[in-house]
């Protein structure tokens, strides 16, 4: 094998490594995108399912915790939050009336049980 050949196939080769690095970088990045979307993100029909004076804990089990780097400043444009609660803000899967708009859900507890929920709209 002569010198042209061996610098051909190091270059290959070198090549599909980057190739390979590159591949596995994209998915890992889709996998956390995609864990960060599940865990912030609900449809409609699990907000029509959940009642306000359903226990805390029972709604927490049905819903993700909501810590998705995707769902920064929801909270900004929330209603106010009723005396003594502590809320839950989750992105929606539907769409708002305006184009730059999300639909957003908010669940607010206080003393074990669901007293508020609200689906506002948040600007783009």
């Amino acid at each position: 094998m002569n010198e042209t050949h061996r610098r051909r196939n190091g270059c290959l080769i070198g090549c599909g490594v980057i190739a390979l690095v590159l591949i596995a970088a994209v998915a890992v990045g889709g996998y956390l995108l995609y864990g960060s979307f599940k865990d912030g993100f609900i449809e409609r029909k699990e907000y029509d399912a959940v009642k306000v004076g359903d226990a805390e804990t029972d709604v927490r089990h049905r819903l993700p915790d909501g810590k998705s780097f995707l769902l920064t400043d929801l909270d900004k444009e929330a209603p106010a939050v009723p005396a003594g609660a502590s809320c839950l803000h989750l992105g929606s899967l539907e769409s708002g009336g305006s184009s730059d708009a999300m639909v957003a859900y908010r669940f607010c507890f206080r003393d074990g049980t669901l007293v508020e929920k609200n689906r506002y709209e948040v600007k783009g």
